[in-house]
């Protein structure tokens, strides 16, 4: 009875969080949801998707099936990752609750729903919280393969975890700490049935990725390469690490770095469990780390299911473990209070792309052929039935551009004057990266001469 109140909660509470955001962001797109978006219609008519890397293979394939079933609808794209995002919480509640009692599982997920960085995903078209929802149920097979011994449960695991490497390339170190429990404490069969059930679909897709002469899909080591050469000082690793975690995670960082402190403090008393998942949390912060300029908030949000397994393995000490429930409360209560606010301002200023296409639908006729080099606007107009470039063509009479911080002509050669230039400011700039949404432009020109 208390493991069914418990789900109802989880599954409402955040459904109806989600739910508000997704109707307040008003189908504002970031601008990498497009490029998912565009994937899923190119699939649906028999074309190849977008490239690997950056706009991976399997959010695109499960958007054309969606489009299959409901036709090309954005509204329901959002749905499906909203409702993988309520599965997610879910998935972690029963989770944690193989290991530890039903009512701190039930706050820790709930406190793991109610994370800003999360909540902010919840109703985006981003891969994201798509590569945690994976995450938590491969791991949750791979607990219960631990438990009942049931050889069915480790290979889907392994796929479940391949999936969730095609999901986002960084899913491949989620797999190396499971990989080396195995090594060490099981024989060979496990290790076998893991890699080849793992190994599945990354090999089809590599395989049909050269002979459409796509790109390679295992980028992810370039990436990291490149990353670790930017010669950032370890002083200003630290200080964009630290700054973008706690943004990210909000409240939840107070439980959090306790949580580290005391798991890690005396990592040989460890179960085997919770050193897979303190493994997998040192291996994506050292990730993130690595990045530091290109990092995102939204990075963080895949140390998440890490974090609260250590979470729900530390009691609070002292006076504090006798308050533990009323202290998670506030802190989800507070999270949430804060997080549907903050996440909507945070993202509000990419709608600034759908200001500019309300004035261009009244005041540019669809015979004329546009040039864009915002894929947003290229993607809603030629839903329109405007002619749409992305690369100087004869006949262009108007230029369309947006950009980061400041405007950017990305066409000078094309002799043009400014139309109309729209603007929208993110309100806690001080808060944000150099690198994050501060100010998005979006300008139109009219091309002089054709």
């Amino acid at each position: 009875m208390e493991t069914k109140k418990h789900l109802f909660f989880l599954c409402a509470v955040p459904f109806l969080a989600y739910l508000v955001l997704m109707l307040l962001y008003d189908s504002i797109l970031l601008f990498d949801e497009v490029h998912y978006l565009w994937g899923g219609e190119n699939i649906m008519n028999g074309n190849l998707p977008d490239a690997f890397y950056p706009h991976r293979p399997v959010h695109q394939y499960t958007i054309a099936v969606i489009y299959k079933i409901f036709g090309i609808s954005e509204t329901a794209v959002r749905l499906y990752v909203l409702l993988a995002s309520v599965a997610t919480v879910v998935l972690m509640y029963l989770l944690l609750k193989l290991r530890h009692d039903a009512e701190k599982s039930f706050l820790v997920s709930m406190l793991f729903a109610s994370t800003i960085v999360f909540v902010s995903l919840s109703p985006t078209i981003m891969t994201d919280n798509l590569m945690v929802f994976y995450y938590v149920l491969a791991m949750y097979a791979y607990m219960r393969f631990l438990d009942s011994n049931d050889f069915r449960k480790l290979v889907f695991s392994g796929f479940i975890f391949g999936v969730c490497f095609l999901t986002r390339e960084t899913g491949i170190f989620l797999v190396l700490p499971v990989l080396m429990h195995l090594l060490l404490k099981k024989n060979r069969i496990t290790v076998v049935l893991f890699v080849v059930a793992f190994s599945i679909l990354p090999v089809v897709y590599t395989i049909f990725t050269f002979s459409n002469n796509q790109e390679f899909p295992w980028l992810v080591f370039y990436r990291l390469n490149q990353a670790s050469g930017l010669g950032f000082t370890l002083p200003y690793r630290i200080f964009v690490f630290m700054k973008l975690m706690l943004m990210s995670l909000g409240i939840t960082a107070v439980p959090a770095l306790y949580a580290i402190y005391k798991e890690f403090r005396n990592p040989k008393r460890m179960d085997n469990v919770t050193a897979i998942f303190a493994s997998q949390f040192l291996l994506l912060a050292a990730t993130i780390f690595l990045w530091s300029e290109d990092v995102r908030p939204r990075f963080f949000v895949a140390l998440l299911p890490g974090l609260c397994y250590l979470i729900t393995n530390s009691k609070l000490p002292g006076m504090f473990a006798k308050f533990e429930k009323k202290i998670f409360m506030l802190l989800i209560a507070v999270n949430f209070i804060v997080g549907i606010p903050v996440s909507y301002i945070y993202l509000t200023p990419h709608g600034v792309v759908n200001d500019a296409l309300q004035w261009i639908y009244q005041n540019i006729p669809k015979d004329a052929k546009i040039l864009s080099y915002d894929h947003r606007a290229t993607y809603f107009l030629r839903h329109e039935g405007y002619t749409v470039y992305e690369n100087p063509a004869p006949g262009i009479r108007y230029v369309l551009g947006s950009s980061l911080n400041q405007e950017e002509d990305r066409f000078p050669e094309i002799k043009k004057t400014k139309v109309k230039s729209f603007s929208r400011t993110f309100p806690l700039g001080f808060i944000a990266h150099k690198t994050e949404m501060t100010q998005f432009y979006f300008t139109v020109y009219r091309v002089d001469v054709v």
